[in-house]
C-alpha cells in the first residue's frame, strides 16, 4: 500500500493527511542553447516553461535570456480567441482573457535561429479543476528526485506508491497550487517498473482525479536526449541555377521535402551542358561550418561528381573558391566541411560532372547549410575523449552531480557505478572493403554484404539518435537503419541512411529498425578503427561467434528489444526473427552460425576464392528473412529467405549438424549463394541461370557427405525415372536433344537438373578420377579470364565452353559434349528471367571442334557421360564388369550380382532406347525378344545382360 498525502493552505505541520485550497499553476525550468556570433556561444534560456492563470483576465511577463536578436513567439491558432503573446524587449508578455467555461491550455512556441522552444499556458475557469503539468514521467534506475506542479482551485490529496515518497513543496504565487518534489528509491530489480501517482480532489461529490504515470528503467536507456543540441540549420532564402527541367526548379532543393528534387535540363547533348551553376542565398549573412548534400533517393541520374564550391561573404562580396569536391556520383548523403566561414551571404556550386546517360545530369533532393552548435558543457572535462566512452580517472561523485547537462550526467552516473551498458553501445569499428570491388574483380553476379558492422542497437522511426564519434582521420562513415519487418516485401531496402561525423551527432531517424555502421575504404586492412558510442536507441545486441560463447547466446537472445537479431561468423551473417531462433535454434546459436560459416568456406574453396590463393572475399555473406511471394533468392548484397523457411534456416541440424545426412537440407542457401558466384555470360549463358548455379549446391552436398539430389531424388512422378541422372540420360543422350532443349517430353521448358548433369560429371571425373581436387578452382579461374564478346551470343558461349574445358584439361572432350548436345544445332527462344534466342550453328560448332582437334589433345575414351556420384570409383579403378544374373517382369528389369557397371544401355533394333545407372529400372515398354541390354564398363566395354 502506498502513501496518501493531503495538502492545505496554511500547512502548519506535516501529517499523513493534510488539506489546502489552491487556484493556479506556475512552472518548472528548461535549459536551451543556440549560437549567433562566432566569438560568442548563442543561448536561449526560458526559466519558466509553464505559466498558469486564474480565471480572470490577466497578464504575466517572463524573462527570455538570449543573445538572439530576432527571436519570436507563435500562438496556436485555436487559442487566438483567448490568448496573446508578444515580445517586449527581453520579456515574453502573455495575456489571457476572462475564462467563463472550463479550464483551458495552449503551448506557445518561442523560436530563434531555427530553434523552437515551448512554454505551456494554463488557465482555470469557473468549474473546479486540477491541472498537473506532466502526465508521464520516465526516469532512470538511478534517478533520485522527480517533480511536478499542481494547479487547482480545490483541495487535493496525492497518493504515492511505496517506492516514491514526498520530499518537499513550494507554494505558487497567488495561492494557485504547489510545486512538489519527490524522492525515488533506486530500482534494484532486473526489469523496469511502473507506478501511478494519483492527484485527487477532496470534498467534491464527483471527485476530480488526475494521474501521473511513472516508469523507472532497470538500467541506462538514454531515452531523453532533449538536452543535447543539434547543429543549427540555416535557412536558404532563395536559389538560382543555369539549367533546370520544368517541374525540377531549384527551389525543390531547399523545400524540406526529400521526395521533390531539383533536376538540370533533360536535354544534355550540347557541348556546353556542363558546367552547371547553382547559387544559394541567405536573407542575412550567416556563419557556416558545413554543407549537407542529399541526393535523390529514387533513381540515380544527376548524382553529383566533380563540383567546385565558392562563397561570397560580407567581407568579400565577390565569390572566392573554397574547394573542389568529388561527390563520386554514388548517391551517398555527403557532408562537406568548411573552415569556419564568417557572415556568408551566398554559396555557388559549379557542377562540372554528374551521373547519368549521355553527359550526365545534376540533381539535388535537399541542400542544407549548418552552423555547429558546441553547447555549453564540454564533455571532455569529465570523459577521456569526445566519445564519452570512459570517465577520466579520479572523477568524483560531486563533479558528476555538478554536470549541468542531464544527458551527459546520466551517462557519467552509470559509468561511475560501473553499470553503463557499454557492450554494444560503445564499440571500435573496423573498416571493410566495398564488396562491389570484389564482384567486379572476380566477375561475380552479385556482391556480398555491405552490413559487416552490426551495432546491436535498434531504434524507432523518428527517434532522436545521439551518436558520439571518435577521430575519423578524414574517413567517411554512415549508418544504415534497416527494418526487415515489411509485410509482403523484402525489408532490405526499407531503410534510411545517415552520415556520421567526428564529435556529437544528433538527428531524427528516417526509419526504425536495426543499425549497421558502414565504414568502407580501399585500405581497409590498415585503416584505423573508429570508436563510436550510440548513447540512445535500445540495445538489441548481436551474437558474434568470434567473441561470444553458448552462455552468451542464451543471455543475448533473451534480452533482445527488436523483432530481429544479427548473428555473425567469420564468413557469414544471418538476420532472422527472434521467435524463429527461439523455436528452431534453441540454445545452439553458435552451432548454427558455424554451419553457415562452413557453407561459405566450402563455397569459396570450390570457386577458388580463398586467402591461401590470394583471392579472399573479405566481406561476409548476408542471409536475411523476407515476406514477399518468393521462396528464396539471391540479389545484390544478400540472399533472402521467406519466413516460411525459418524452420530450416534456423535449425543447426538441417543446416548441416545432423548426424543423419539425409536430414540435412542445405541445398537452398547453397543454391542462392551459388548465384553470387555465377560468371555471366561465360558460364551463365541464357538458360543456365538456374542450372550452373547448382554446381555449388552439389559441391556442398558432396563435401558434407550428403547424398546428392541428382542421385537420390526419385523422378517416378516425372516420367517414372529412378533419379535425376536416369532422367537426364533418357531425355538428353537417348533422344539426342540439344543441350538447351533437354526438357520434359512436352518441350515447354528445359529441365535445369538434366542440363546440370554434364557439368557435374566433368567435376566428378577430373577431381576424383584424375585426382585433381582443384579442378573446379582452375575451371572458375579460366572462366573468369575468358574475354567477353562484344555482342552476346548465348549459343556461342555454350560451344566455347567445350573448348575452355578441353584446354583446361588438355583433353579432347568432343565425344562427351556431342553426347550431351552441346554442338547440336538449335535456334530457340529461351525464357530465363527474360527471353533471348539461343542459336548454335553447325558452322560455329564445327569450327570449335576443329580447333580442339587441332590441339592434338588425347581424345577421352572413358564413357564419362555415365559417371555419377555412386560409380566414379569404377572409372578410377578401371574396373571391368563382373556379370551377374537378371530378371524381367513386364517393363521392369532387375539385375543382381553385377559389379562395376556404370550404366545399362537398352537397345531395340540396334537403336538406343533407354539408359539407367540403377540395377532395377523400367524401360517404358515390354521386354520383347528384339530388345538387347548391355552392362557398360567405365571404358565403354559392353557385357550383354542375359535372363
Amino acid at each position: 500500500m502506498g502513501n496518501l498525502l493531503f495538502f492545505k493552505n496554511n500547512d502548519r505541520c506535516m501529517k499523513k493527511i493534510v488539506s489546502i485550497s489552491l487556484f493556479f499553476l506556475i512552472s518548472a525550468t528548461i535549459w536551451l542553447a543556440c549560437k549567433k556570433e562566432v566569438e560568442e556561444e548563442p543561448f536561449l534560456t526560458i526559466e519558466e516553461k509553464t505559466i498558469s492563470f486564474k480565471k480572470e483576465a490577466s497578464s504575466k511577463a517572463i524573462l527570455i535570456k538570449t543573445n538572439i536578436d530576432g527571436w519570436m513567439v507563435k500562438v496556436p491558432s485555436d487559442a487566438n480567441s483567448w490568448l496573446t503573446a508578444t515580445k517586449e524587449g527581453q520579456n515574453l508578455k502573455v495575456n489571457v482573457k476572462t475564462n467563463t467555461s472550463g479550464a483551458r491550455e495552449a503551448i506557445l512556441k518561442v523560436e530563434g535561429k531555427g530553434l523552437v522552444r515551448e512554454v505551456k499556458v494554463y488557465q482555470l475557469g469557473d468549474k473546479p479543476e486540477i491541472l498537473v503539468d506532466i502526465q508521464n514521467i520516465k526516469i532512470e534506475k538511478i534517478t533520485e528526485k522527480i517533480e511536478f506542479t499542481v494547479t487547482t482551485n480545490v483541495e487535493y490529496e496525492i497518493e504515492l506508491p511505496n517506492w516514491i515518497t514526498h520530499d518537499s513543496k513550494k507554494q505558487l504565487e497567488e495561492n494557485k497550487g504547489y510545486k512538489h518534489w519527490f524522492n525515488v528509491a533506486k530500482n534494484t530489480e532486473e526489469s523496469p517498473r511502473t507506478a501511478t501517482i494519483k492527484v485527487q480532489s477532496k470534498g467534491l461529490s464527483t471527485p476530480i482525479i488526475k494521474r501521473v504515470y511513472v516508469t523507472q528503467s532497470a538500467g541506462y536507456e538514454g531515452s531523453d536526449a532533449s538536452s543535447i543540441e543539434g547543429d543549427i540549420k540555416l535557412k536558404i532564402h532563395r536559389g538560382t541555377t543555369s539549367s533546370y527541367q520544368s517541374g525540377g526548379e531549384i527551389d525543390k532543393s531547399f523545400d524540406g521535402d526529400m521526395t521533390t528534387i531539383y533536376h538540370s535540363n533533360w536535354s544534355n547533348g550540347g557541348a556546353n551542358y556542363f558546367p552547371i551553376t547553382i547559387e544559394y542565398f541567405f536573407e542575412t549573412p550567416q556563419d557556416v561550418d558545413y554543407m549537407m548534400y542529399y541526393p535523390r533517393t529514387e533513381g540515380s541520374n544527376g548524382h553529383f561528381k566533380q563540383v567546385e564550391i565558392q562563397v561570397a561573404t560580407e567581407a568579400n562580396p565577390s565569390y572566392i573558391k573554397l574547394k573542389d569536391f568529388d561527390f563520386k556520383g554514388n548517391g551517398k548523403v555527403t557532408r562537406v566541411e568548411f573552415s569556419p566561414i564568417t557572415k556568408a551571404k551566398s554559396f555557388k556550386l559549379i557542377i562540372k560532372s554528374g551521373y547519368g546517360t549521355g553527359q550526365g545530369f545534376a540533381a539535388v533532393a535537399e541542400m542544407e547549410f549548418y552552423k555547429k552548435n558546441t553547447g555549453s558543457f564540454d564533455p571532455t572535462s569529465i570523459f577521456t575523449d569526445i566519445t564519452c566512452s570512459e570517465l577520466k580517472p579520479n572523477v568524483t561523485d560531486e563533479q558528476i552531480q555538478n554536470i549541468s547537462n542531464p544527458f551527459y550526467k546520466s551517462i557519467a552516473q552509470y559509468m561511475k557505478l560501473g553499470q553503463y551498458p557499454s557492450e554494444f553501445r560503445i564499440q571500435n569499428y573496423r573498416a571493410w572493403p566495398n564488396p562491389d570491388v570484389y564482384r567486379e574483380r572476380y566477375r561475380m553476379q552479385y556482391s556480398y554484404s555491405n552490413l559487416d558492422n552490426p551495432t546491436g542497437i535498434a531504434v524507432q522511426e523518428g527517434e532522436e539518435l545521439v551518436v558520439f564519434v571518435g577521430p575519423t582521420n578524414g574517413r567517411q562513415i554512415q549508418i544504415k537503419i534497416q527494418n526487415l519487418d515489411l509485410p509482403g516485401g523484402d525489408g532490405f531496402g526499407n531503410a534510411s541512411y545517415h552520415p556520421l561525423y567526428e564529435g556529437v551527432n544528433k538527428f531524427k531517424t528516417g526509419k526504425g529498425g536495426l543499425i549497421y555502421l558502414q565504414y568502407q575504404t580501399e585500405d581497409y586492412q590498415v585503416a584505423p578503427q573508429i570508436k563510436v558510442h550510440f548513447a540512445t536507441g535500445k540495445v538489441n545486441g548481436y551474437f558474434d561467434k568470434t567473441k561470444h560463447n553458448d552462455a552468451d547466446w542464451n543471455r543475448l537472445i533473451n534480452a533482445t528489444t527488436n523483432k530481429y537479431f544479427d548473428v555473425i561468423g567469420e564468413k557469414s551473417h544471418i538476420c532472422f526473427p527472434v521467435e524463429s531462433y527461439k523455436a528452431h535454434t534453441g540454445s545452439r546459436g553458435r552451432e548454427l552460425i558455424e554451419q553457415f560459416d562452413k557453407l561459405m568456406v566450402q563455397t569459396h574453396k570450390f570457386a577458388g576464392l580463398t586467402k591461401e590463393r590470394g583471392k579472399e572475399l573479405p566481406n561476409r555473406s548476408y542471409f536475411q528473412v523476407m515476406y514477399n511471394e518468393y521462396h528464396m533468392y539471391c540479389t545484390t548484397n544478400r540472399t533472402s529467405y521467406n519466413v516460411t523457411t525459418m524452420s530450416t534456416l534456423c535449425s543447426p541440424d538441417k543446416m548441416g549438424a545432423a548426424s543423419d545426412k539425409t536430414k540435412i537440407d542445405v541445398w537452398g542457401p547453397a543454391h542462392e549463394i551459388g548465384h553470387a558466384h555465377q560468371v555471366a555470360p561465360v558460364f551463365m549463358w541464357k538458360g543456365m541461370t538456374e542450372c550452373t548455379v547448382n554446381m555449388n549446391s552439389m559441391n556442398i552436398q558432396t563435401a558434407w557427405g550428403i547424398p546428392t539430389r541428382l542421385e537420390r531424388e526419385s523422378m517416378q512422378g516425372e516420367g517414372g525415372y529412378n533419379n535425376r541422372y536416369e532422367k537426364a540420360y533418357n531425355l538428353g543422350i537417348v533422344l539426342k536433344r540439344a543441350h538447351a532443349d533437354i526438357a520434359n517430353n512436352n518441350h515447354n521448358k528445359a529441365d535445369v537438373f538434366c542440363q546440370l548433369v554434364p557439368f557435374w560429371q566433368l567435376n566428378l571425373y577430373f577431381s576424383k578420377v584424375k585426382d585433381d581436387p582443384e579442378f573446379s578452382v582452375k575451371l572458375y579461374d579460366k572462366i573468369r579470364a575468358v574475354q567477353q564478346k562484344s555482342t552476346i551470343n548465348d549459343g556461342e558461349y555454350q560451344v566455347d565452353f567445350t573448348k575452355t574445358v578441353s584446354d583446361l584439361t588438355q583433353t579432347n572432350l568432343i565425344p562427351f559434349f556431342e553426347k550431351w548436345g552441346f554442338y547440336t544445332p538449335i535456334d530457340k527462344e529461351v525464357d530465363d528471367y527474360g527471353t533471348r534466342r539461343v542459336v548454335v550453328t553447325s558452322n560455329y560448332a564445327n569450327d570449335i571442334k576443329q580447333q580442339i582437334t587441332g590441339t592434338g589433345y588425347t581424345t577421352l575414351t572413358d564413357r564419362i557421360e555415365y559417371i555419377c556420384d555412386t560409380n566414379w570409383m569404377y572409372f578410377k579403378n578401371k574396373a571391368s564388369v563382373v556379370k551377374g544374373s537378371a530378371s524381367k517382369n513386364g517393363n521392369q528389369i532387375t539385375t543382381s550380382g553385377y559389379q562395376n557397371v556404370v550404366a545399362y544401355e537398352v537397345y531395340k533394333a540396334n537403336e538406343l532406347i533407354f539408359v539407367s545407372n540403377k540395377n532395377s529400372f523400367n524401360i517404358k515398354q515390354n521386354v520383347t525378344n528384339d530388345i538387347v541390354i548391355y552392362a557398360i564398363a567405365y571404358n565403354g566395354e559392353r557385357t550383354q545382360v542375359t535372363f
